[in-house]
């Protein structure tokens, strides 16, 4: 078993290069960090390390976000935001988090989750490959993009639940209806959603 250990450490040591600066620098994400005196007082630097995801804002956005991470150690969150250790649950409850009826923390929140979601080798797009080979078979070769994303985002879903706990959110139940063919009309009705509302009730999460 110690062998077997000791064989996984060094394959894992390979793949991933711990020196990269901006694996390095998620730690900052961390809610015992965010939270603490050993949060950096800036994502300026962090910027500069995901320079795709930045040039997506433009200056006064990234200041806004700087200024939501700063307000991070002056607010008083409550006791339930506070105590949650996982960073992807911490982050996504900080998104829907409403203070005096203003979603203080939604813009840094959102940026930070892209950080987050971003593949640290390509083992993920492997695994999404490979889903996509099974499902869009010779036998199945005409099925839209749109379609293969709905059968991928499912099959997704339900690795966190079995069918038989399967409960429909509501905004899945409204998007069965006349219009639920028209990709464009399903398409505006999706993005009036809150991206992150469905996501604590599906996840699992860990760090």
């Amino acid at each position: 078993m110690q062998t077997v250990l000791i064989v996984s450490c060094e394959k894992i040591k390979k793949r991933y290069d711990f020196n990269n600066s901006t694996l390095m620098k998620l730690y900052y994400f961390q809610p015992k960090v965010v939270l603490s005196n050993m949060c950096i007082n800036s994502l300026y630097t962090i910027n500069q390390e995901i320079p795709r995801i930045a040039q997506q804002y433009n200056e006064s956005e990234l200041q806004m976000i700087d200024s939501e991470w700063r307000m991070l150690r002056i607010i008083n969150l409550n006791s339930f935001i506070t105590n949650i250790k996982d960073v992807d649950e911490f982050w996504i409850n900080l998104y829907n988090l409403e203070c005096d009826g203003e979603f203080k923390f939604r813009n840094v929140a959102n940026f930070v989750l892209k950080i987050l979601s971003l593949p640290h080798s390509s083992v993920d797009c492997e695994q999404i490959f490979s889903q996509v080979n099974l499902i869009k078979t010779k036998i199945r070769n005409r099925l839209q993009v749109e379609s293969l994303n709905g059968l991928l985002l499912s099959s997704e879903h339900i690795k966190s639940v079995s069918c038989e706990n399967f409960t429909p959110t509501k905004s899945m139940l409204n998007l069965m209806n006349s219009k639920m063919y028209s990709y464009e009309e399903a398409k505006e009705t999706v993005e009036l959603e809150n991206p992150y509302s469905n996501v604590v009730e599906f996840g699992n999460f860990t760090a």
